[in-house]
């Protein structure tokens, strides 16, 4: 799922086709966009609408999240009943961390990554990577 904006890597550097880079190109290969506010009736109506046509659909989010916008398994089942749907959290579904936001930076931080990278004697830095 991209921002409104678009992914910040169709900028990412060095190299790029007329304005769009070839990381972005890469990893989004045959992709095409659409965007909808799920948090307003007409965007979901919307999405609701492409969801009829669906078999598969995975969403990264909180749980709250899914639930909140009414794009939960069970919302999508009563519009869908063949749809197979798999919400991506970051930290599970259950246990006392479920409900928690994760972004790549904060994983990175809570699992020890960062303070195996960088140099002695300085910060912790992020993990690879080409964003600027």
């Amino acid at each position: 799922m991209e921002p409104p904006g678009g992914c910040p890597t169709r900028q990412t550097a060095p190299y790029d086709i007329h304005g769009t880079s070839l990381f972005f190109l890469c990893n989004n290969r045959n992709k095409r966009s659409i965007v909808i506010n799920l948090k307003n009736d007409a965007g979901r109506d919307a999405f609701y609408d492409l969801s009829v046509m669906l078999m598969l659909l995975f969403t990264i989010s909180r749980l709250v999240s899914a639930d909140r916008l009414k794009i939960d398994h069970d919302s999508l089942m009563r519009i869908n009943p063949k749809i197979v749907s798999c919400n991506i959290t970051g930290y599970g579904s259950h246990g006392p961390e479920a409900q928690r936001p994760a972004m790549d930076l904060v994983v990175q931080a809570a699992a020890g990554t960062v303070s195996i990278t960088g140099e002695p004697q300085r910060p912790p830095v992020k993990a690879g990577g080409t964003y600027r």
